[in-house]
């Protein structure tokens, strides 16, 4: 598989998790692309036991974090979802879905 096609694969669920985790599309976009730089320079500790987008929100998740610590917002790991159960992938979507339905609910209103 060649960067781009490994890129253009997970960039949206990367970046949906990372913007789920801290709201904001320009700091999202930030953490994606750095997620994207580590995951490039460590490719060769990447073992294949989890989907590369599971690997790639390891590494943002991580990232965030750090931020969050150097702009004194530190979220406590109780706030941010494992990945324990399902996987950060499944964890998205089933965020997306309940969002979808939020909207849904609000619209029947």
């Amino acid at each position: 598989m060649n960067l781009e096609q490994f890129y253009q694969e997970n960039y949206r669920i990367v970046f949906g998790y990372l913007y789920s985790l801290c709201g904001d599309v320009h700091l999202a976009e930030d953490l994606t692309s750095e997620a994207f730089l580590r995951a490039i320079l460590k490719i060769d500790s990447y073992d294949g036991r989890v989907k590369a987008s599971t690997w790639l929100c390891t590494i943002g998740r991580n990232l965030y974090l750090n931020e969050a610590k150097k702009r004194s917002r530190y979220v406590p790991l109780e706030g941010v979802p494992r990945m324990e159960g399902d996987s950060m992938e499944e964890q998205y979507i089933k965020q997306e879905q309940a969002a979808k339905i939020r909207r849904l609910i609000e619209e029947l209103e």
